[in-house]
């Protein structure tokens, strides 16, 4: 973003004035009013998120330091290639190499950074043979010259209760299902509709009355399409999800498509959402409500908390 120094904006005016009554300024817009706690910097988001959010600790240190090649990239867990992925390997999972005591029971558990096996094994060989992790840095990865500050990120987001990209706090032996993707497509077609940028809201023409929306969702404990209840909470408020219509979601064959993270992900719920209560220039949130078979716990994602390019990811925008 280009710099706009108060002095070359008063120079501007003073020129603009001569000759003419320019009246009082109009102010322009501010691009970063209205951001959420916890959102980006930027506001496009993407490029610098936050290290206080789980979703800047994967961009920036689980991604690009440990999920290389031979490491944890899928041949075992954790698993660091994709932000479910990560927390889904981490949070309330058992460890796999302790110290000789048998101190710790898992990899990360929230609101204990000294209970987090995590945290040890950044900083010293555990049991004296096993190195201290990351074992190998790669070139693209800042490591070496944030090490402190990324451990400490990482102690931080353990002592805040090991959030999730939405904000949700996990609990023990239930971990939230993980929202990983969504598409619209008009109904009785095959093409998802466009996004205004890579995470930015998906563009529906003002002239379409319904909208295909498909979700996909991960769990810890059961395929997706085993999920008992799932529903879209449909609103044109950015938080505002009291009195929000809801749509029940059919399971429907799966279908694979590129996810938030930018890799292919299985979408298999779908509801329609009516548009024909939004005026053109809206934007139309929708999060996803997971009701479990006991029918009393249930989470809601994107959730107040979640980052705004979150938010924006899962949203319509009715374009001319």
């Amino acid at each position: 973003m280009r710099n706009v120094t108060p002095s070359l904006i008063a120079a501007l005016i003073l020129i603009a004035g001569f000759g003419c009554d320019i009246g009082t300024p109009e102010v322009p817009e501010n691009p970063f009013d209205g951001n959420q706690q916890g959102d980006s910097t930027l506001v496009d988001g993407r490029d610098s998120l936050s290290l206080a959010s789980f979703a800047g600790l994967h961009q920036h240190v689980f991604s690009p330091t440990c999920a290389n090649s031979g490491c944890h990239d899928g041949t075992f867990e954790p698993d660091f290639r994709t932000i479910s992925g990560s927390y889904n390997t981490l949070v309330y999972q058992p460890v796999i190499k302790n110290d000789p005591q048998g101190s710790f029971t898992y990899r990360v558990v929230p609101g204990d950074p000294d209970q987090s096996v995590i945290m040890t094994r950044m900083r010293i060989d555990i049991d004296g043979q096993s190195g201290k992790m990351p074992l190998s840095v790669d070139p693209a990865s800042d490591w070496r010259d944030r090490k402190e500050e990324y451990i400490s990120a990482i102690e931080d987001w353990i002592q805040s209760g090991a959030p999730d990209m939405f904000g949700n706090l996990p609990e023990l032996g239930n971990l939230a299902p993980t929202l990983t993707g969504a598409f619209a497509q008009i109904p009785a077609t095959i093409d998802p509709l466009p996004r205004e940028a890579q995470s930015g809201p998906i563009q529906v023409p003002s002239a379409v009355p319904q909208v295909e929306v498909w979700v996909a969702l991960e769990d810890d404990n059961i395929s997706p399409g085993s999920l008992h209840k799932v529903e879209l909470l449909v609103s044109d408020q950015l938080n505002g999800f009291d009195g929000a219509d809801e749509i029940v979601c059919q399971v429907v064959p799966q279908r694979t498509e590129t996810g938030l993270n930018g890799d292919p992900v299985v979408h298999v719920h779908r509801g329609l959402v009516n548009l024909t209560s939004f005026q053109e220039g809206s934007t139309v949130f929708f999060r996803v409500r997971v009701t479990e078979e006991s029918g009393d716990a249930y989470t809601v994602t994107p959730s107040d908390g979640s980052l705004r390019f979150i938010k924006q990811y899962f949203a319509l925008k009715i374009v001319q």
